[in-house]
């Protein structure tokens, strides 16, 4: 508490401006979730150029679904953020392929925190799911 009190004074006096943390505003409002049956979520085209919006769902197969852990099943492999984690980048995989080579400036929300550090940092100190997918989005970028 004592080092927000700290920099509570200073914050305001060096304000960062907006686009040095956001370039410029998203053309592309989305939001993905995910549970043990599947993943899905929606996009909305927020610039005007176009009326294209999608919502879209998919069940996860048996197999992925037998592979979380839950209480009924403590030895799975994947965990919900695992899922959240592939519900954004399946979300941000389908919005790019939509758009081609437009490269959009997508805003994703989620409610996952874990998955959105994974995101935002582009990295985890795991070596299985979250690697794995994070590797699928860096080829997206």
């Amino acid at each position: 508490m004592h080092d927000w009190l700290h920099l509570a004074p200073v914050a305001v006096d060096l304000p960062d401006p907006l686009h040095t943390i956001v370039p410029y505003a998203p053309s592309i409002l989305a939001a993905t979730d995910a549970s043990k049956s599947g993943v899905g979520g929606f996009w909305l085209n927020v610039t005007g150029h176009s009326t294209t919006n999608c919502l879209w769902c998919q069940q996860f197969p048996a197999a992925i679904q037998e592979r979380l852990i839950t209480l009924t099943n403590p030895t799975g492999t994947l965990t919900s953020s695992d899922l959240e984690l592939a519900a954004i980048i399946t979300g941000a995989q389908l919005t790019a392929s939509h758009y081609g080579g437009q490269h959009p400036n997508i805003a994703i929300a989620t409610d996952n925190t874990p998955a959105m550090a994974w995101v935002s940092k582009g990295s985890t100190t795991s070596t299985v799911a979250p690697a794995f997918l994070l590797h699928h989005l860096a080829q997206l970028r």
